[in-house]
């Protein structure tokens, strides 16, 4: 209560923001796409320094006595907002990408509070709600069906200002303090690198302005739910250092007591515990030279999960004899089991530590020979992560599996420790008068992790196999690149880009197997060495796109105010490396395998239309996959043992295609109303791909012509909201209300292999709605919220132990929850 306490007197409240897309921004997609024609008048509840340039570019403002950002109630024309996609800034409506970007105030209308809520708002886009479906906050995403692996492969990049977090990080992305976030779908090997094969996400963080300013923001909730943030802004004004050296800091906390119960200890799971801080700092000791130095530290508990236990009955499970023989109820008590309660004593935890610095150093040589505009940038990182878990895998009282990096009883692991740092140089140039527009760069990352996990099997069940093996693990990876990318404007309708990228990655790999109570045979520890070894991996990825832009007199007598179209051929690839997880290449040493690649066609128009009231774009896509990472569970018969092996390999997995389209519309048909919708259609097939059935983990199977796990086939997303004037009579209390519903639908999906009905999640509708009033000139607001308010029930996770043990886990996410928030912001707009 303490700590409660504490952050609750703090008043952590920080950037929220009005409701109408606010001040500057319509949103497109989800909630933020072009920057808004009209004129300034108020300030928004954000906390955010905003200010629009003629262009329409959405910017952290220095200069002292900067306009207020906008007011709602003006009239709307959408125009564009400016995204990095490219390493460079351009209007979002030019550039031959598939993204999303939503800014600050188009998170909060949309009611995007944790990483993995993202996922409502983009097309193709899914993140697991919770790590694994077990542990804790949801950071693995997939995008147009490619997600990570159990080798720590990503498939989809995270970047913080532009900087790429080694060790995930979607734990850490708070939405604190974020100025936008965009989502890049498809392959983006050439300017971001290696596991962005899916995708890549961008957050952009607000920087430091010249004016005092704050935020803050409160929110509660059902289950106990509490969540803060505060911001300030501190400019230094001593001596030399004024207008040269500006502050800003940053705070959030969530705490909620869960909404799945454990019967057997009392006690609610699937809540969270957790602080976020972020500090920091722009130097200017110029006019042409910005140093920014950041810094922050995250921390995170809970329960774990929590869940139910699904028997699945069509399963030959290879140790079901085994189970029963030692815990003959043990299927009627996971079918007893229900959606939001179980019943275990073992003691579950999932923790999580994150702290880091990152920066830049920029600098604008101006015109220099040939070349009208020049510029230097140089980013660097070094973070460290500390994530601790224990988790019974079963969720009944018989504690069939376990597993856990810290202990189990008396058998001791080592915790998930991960240390990274990375440095990058970057050159922007344009010639020609400015139709020729290039970046080149120089990457270099260093990771090192160790860690030591622990399985049980219970005791009673398994004795004769082992019962405990620990599996201590030492990876280093070491990973250079180079790159360039041009963009040349041949003609006032044709642009022509291309670019590559050349990569090199060392992945060195160190693995045991421990028995620390025996293997069946003796009691006594015994030690199975997999040894080590190392192994570089190269690649090249290519890009070329072409864009045509009608020209604009051809479009005086037609709606459409802009439009362009384009062709993109991208490719990624997401690195090889060693099998080195517990259970895997039980008879020998470390297993490698291959890096994945894909190759990304696609062709996409964008436009702006309707006298600036409406956008429209649309994108199809075509992508061959090839040498697919994929995690297999076997059953290895070993002769002359009665009892077989088990094994979890990542292997590669021939070739797929994936195919689909992505749509979004924004719609400002009148004053005040905002429409917004967006569709995702993915249709995933496998190629040849020998596998094993999954509900016996031994026969032969080809799966051919199925489709891909946690890849549902449609997905859309429509938003409508409205604001109007209210006249309290009291000046300061006078403002405008605006209601806002979200309605969210997924396709059926499944999360294990198609014959394992465990995995399998039914279509669902999700529905959020959100009622807001804004007052005090624009700088209070006061809100009731609710989520998931037709109380879908849906679930990740699914599978893993059917093929072994005959049941899975299915993890499910919140029910129908319901608050209220409120929030200002003082100082300088």
């Amino acid at each position: 209560m303490g700590v409660v306490a504490f952050r609750f007197l703090a008043l952590p409240l920080c950037l929220i923001s009005a409701s109408v897309v606010p001040e500057a921004v319509a949103q497109n997609e989800a909630g933020v796409g072009y920057v808004e024609d009209i004129e300034r008048e108020g300030a928004p509840a954000t906390g955010l320094d905003v200010e629009v340039d003629a262009a329409g570019a959405q910017a952290v403002s220095l200069e002292s006595g900067a306009e207020p950002a906008l007011s709602r109630r003006t009239k709307r024309q959408v125009e564009e907002i400016v995204v990095s996609a490219r390493r460079r800034e351009e209007m979002l409506e030019d550039t031959p990408i598939s993204i999303t970007a939503i800014n600050a105030e188009g998170l909060v209308e949309a009611q995007v509070t944790r990483f993995d809520e993202l996922q409502f708002l983009v097309p193709n886009l899914r993140i697991d709600g919770f790590s694994g479906g077990r542990g804790g906050p949801g950071t693995e995403a997939t995008i147009r069906g490619v997600g990570p692996t159990e080798s720590g492969n990503t498939g989809v990049g995270l970047y913080l200002d532009g900087i790429f977090l080694l060790n995930g990080g979607g734990d850490l992305l708070n939405v604190l303090d974020i100025e936008q976030v965009e989502v890049l779908r498809g392959p983006q090997g050439t300017l971001f690198g290696k596991n962005t094969l899916g995708g890549a996400i961008n957050y952009t963080t607000v920087a430091p302005a010249d004016e005092f300013s704050g935020s803050a923001w409160l929110r509660v909730g059902r289950y106990n739910t509490v969540e803060s943030r505060a911001m300030l802004n501190v400019p230094v004004k001593l001596g030399a250092l004024e207008d040269k050296v500006f502050t800003r800091w940053s705070f959030a906390s969530r705490n909620s007591d869960g909404y799945i119960y454990n019967s057997a200890l009392d006690q609610y799971h699937a809540g969270i515990d957790a602080l976020w801080f972020v500090g920091k700092t722009r130097i200017l000791p110029t006019e042409d030279l910005t140093i920014d130095i950041n810094a922050n530290y995250t921390k995170q508990q809970s329960n774990g999960q929590g869940g139910r236990c699904f028997v699945v009955d069509e399963a030959d499970a290879s140790l079901r004899g085994l189970l029963l023989a030692a815990n003959p109820n043990f299927y009627e008590k996971c079918a007893q089991t229900s959606n939001y309660e179980f019943h275990t004593f073992q003691q579950m935890l999932y923790q999580t530590q994150n702290y880091g610095i990152w920066g830049n150093i920029n600098y604008d040589f101006g015109e220099i020979g040939f070349m009208d505009e020049l510029s230097f940038k140089l980013l660097g990182s070094w973070r460290q992560r500390d994530f601790r878990n224990r988790e019974d895998v079963d969720l009944t009282e018989d504690e069939i599996v376990q597993l856990s990096n810290i202990n189990i009883g008396n058998v001791q692991g080592a915790t998930d420790d991960r240390t990274g740092s990375l440095v990058e140089a970057q050159v922007f140039g344009t010639t020609l008068d400015g139709d020729v527009t290039a970046v080149a760069g120089f990457f270099a990352s260093w990771l090192n992790q160790t860690r030591a996990n622990i399985t049980r099997t219970n005791s009673p069940t398994l004795d004769t196999v082992g019962g405990f093996t620990v599996g201590p693990v030492e990876q280093n990876d070491k990973d250079w690149a180079f790159y360039g990318q041009a963009t040349w404007n041949v003609i006032e309708w044709i642009s022509l880009t291309g670019g590559i990228r050349y990569t090199s990655e060392t992945r060195a790999v160190a693995r045991s197997t421990i028995f620390p109570v025996g293997n069946g045979t003796t009691d006594d520890p015994v030690v199975t060495s997999a040894g080590s070894d190392s192994k570089t991996f190269t690649q090249w990825t290519p890009m070329a796109s072409l864009q045509l832009f009608v020209p604009e007199d051809l479009l005086e007598d037609a709606p459409i105010d802009h439009l362009m179209g384009y062709f993109t051929y991208a490719k990624g690839f997401s690195s090889g490396g060693f099998n080195a997880v517990v259970g895997t290449g039980l008879a020998g040493g470390l297993i490698p395998f291959d890096p994945a690649t894909l190759d990304n066609f696609e062709i996409g128009v964008k436009t702006i239309t309707l006298d600036q009231r409406a956008t429209f774009n649309v994108s199809f896509f075509y992508m061959n996959y090839d040498d697919i990472q994929v995690v297999q569970s076997r059953t290895i018969e070993i002769p002359g043992q009665d009892l077989p092996e088990t094994a979890r390999l990542i292997v590669n997995a021939s070739s797929a295609v994936l195919k689909g389209i992505e749509g979004d519309v924004l719609l400002r048909p009148i004053d005040g109303l905002l429409i917004t919708g967006n569709v995702g259609i993915l249709d995933s097939t496998y190629g040849d791909f020998p596998d094993v059935w999954s509900l016996d983990s031994r026969t032969p199977f080809n799966r051919e012509g199925q489709t891909f796990n946690n890849t549902p086939y449609w997905t859309t997303f429509l938003a409508a909201q409205y604001s109007f004037d209210v006249d309290a009579g009291v000046p300061w209390l006078s403002g405008w209300l605006t209601p806002r519903v979200d309605w969210y639908y997924q396709d059926q999906v499944h999360t294990a292999q198609p014959e394992d009905p465990s995995g399998w999640q039914r279509g669902f509708n999700r529905v959020n709605a959100r009622l807001s009033y804004d007052f005090l000139d624009d700088r209070a607001q006061v809100a009731l919220w609710g989520k998931n308010l037709a109380n879908a029930e849906y679930f990740y996770g699914g599978g893993g132990t059917t093929g072994f043990f005959g049941y899975a886990g299915r993890y499910y996410q919140e029910p129908i929850t319901f608050g209220g928030e409120i929030s200002y912001r003082f100082g300088a707009g």
